[in-house]
C-alpha cells in the first residue's frame, strides 16, 4: 500500500535507543516503514519531538468527573465523554477502557448508568479520537444482573470483564470493627472501674450513632470525595463534618459522665481510638490485603 504519511526527524525507540529517523505510515495509518525517504502526499516536521507510540489505558475512572463535575451537578453523557475524550488524547492515550461499575447501589453504581454509557459509548464511536472500551466492573454478588451481562459479552460489547468481590471482605471487617467497639467500650469502663455501666452506656452510644445516621444518610449522595487529591469543599460536606464534630462532642459527654473523667480526656481517648481505627480498616481493606 502506497504510504499517506511520513513522520520526519522525530526521534524514535529503536533497540532500546532514540534516534533521530523518518516513519512511513500507509493508508491506515499504520507504519509501514522505518528510516525512508520515500516520497509521500503528506509530511509532518516532528524534529525536537518523541515518536511513541499512543498510551493505552487499561482502566480509568476519571470520566465520572466529567459526567458530575460536582455534587447536585450532571452533564449529559455524550457531553461529558466527548469531553473525556479530548482529554486522553491530549495526554497520549489513544486507547481507553471507561470503568463502570453495575452494582445494586443507585446513581454511577446503577444498572441504568451502566446501560447508558455502554449505549452512548457505541453512538459516539465515529466521533471519538481514542479507541474508547467499555470495561465492566461486575459486582459478584449483583446476581439479577448476569442473564443481560452475558447477553452483552456475546454481542461482543464489552472490552473488559471485572469482577468485584470485596463485599464478603467488608462484612467481615465491619463485624470485626463492632465487636473491638463493643470490646473497647467494656474495657475502657473496666480500666476505670465503672463496668456497672456497661449496659447503660453502650444504650447511649447506640442512640447517638441512630442519630449521627439519621442526619448524615440524606448528605451521603452529595458528598463527592474524589479518589486522589484534596477534596473540594461543599456544602454537604461541611455539614457532614460538623455533624461527626457534633457526635464526638456527643460521645465524649457520655464517656465523661459514664467515667467520671474529664470532658477532654475523654476526646483524647477517642480520637485516638478513632484513628487506631480507621487504620486497622484500610489496612484490612487495601488490595491485596
Amino acid at each position: 500500500m502506497t504510504a499517506g504519511l511520513r513522520i520526519d526527524g522525530g526521534e524514535v525507540l529503536i533497540d532500546g535507543a532514540f534516534a533521530e529517523t523518518d516513519i512511513a505510515l500507509d493508508g491506515a495509518g499504520a507504519i509501514e516503514a522505518v528510516g525512508t525517504d520515500r516520497p509521500v502526499p503528506r509530511r509532518f516536521d516532528a524534529r525536537g519531538l518523541k515518536v511513541l507510540p499512543g498510551i493505552v489505558d487499561i482502566h480509568g475512572d476519571a470520566f465520572e468527573r466529567q459526567m458530575m463535575p460536582r455534587p447536585g451537578v450532571d452533564f449529559p453523557l455524550d457531553v461529558a465523554l466527548m469531553d473525556t475524550d479530548r482529554q486522553v488524547v491530549a495526554n497520549g492515550i489513544t486507547t481507553v477502557f471507561h470503568g463502570v461499575t453495575w452494582s445494586w447501589e443507585p446513581g454511577l453504581r446503577g444498572a441504568d448508568n451502566a446501560r447508558d454509557i455502554l449505549a452512548t459509548i457505541e453512538r459516539l464511536q465515529p466521533k471519538l479520537a481514542a479507541d474508547t472500551r467499555f470495561h465492566l466492573r461486575h459486582e459478584t454478588y449483583n446476581l439479577d444482573a448476569e442473564a443481560e451481562i452475558s447477553d452483552w459479552l456475546a454481542h461482543r460489547r464489552i472490552g473488559v470483564l471485572a469482577f468485584n468481590g470485596a463485599t464478603p471482605r467488608a462484612l467481615s471487617v465491619s463485624v470485626l470493627v463492632t465487636f473491638l467497639n463493643i470490646w473497647f467500650v467494656w474495657g475502657l469502663l473496666r480500666t476505670f472501674n465503672r463496668e456497672r455501666r456497661f449496659r447503660q452506656t453502650m444504650s447511649a452510644l447506640l442512640g447517638v450513632e441512630i442519630i449521627l445516621n439519621v442526619l448524615s444518610a440524606p448528605l451521603v449522595p452529595l458528598v463527592d470525595l474524589p479518589e486522589t487529591g484534596d477534596p473540594e469543599i461543599t456544602l454537604p460536606l461541611f455539614l457532614t463534618f460538623l455533624i461527626g464534630l457534633w457526635g464526638l462532642d456527643v460521645t465524649a459527654f457520655v464517656f465523661a459522665r459514664a467515667l467520671e473523667r474529664p470532658y477532654f480526656l475523654c476526646v483524647a481517648i477517642i480520637v485516638g481510638y478513632a484513628l487506631l481505627m480507621l487504620s486497622l480498616q484500610a489496612a484490612l481493606l487495601a488490595p491485596g490485603a
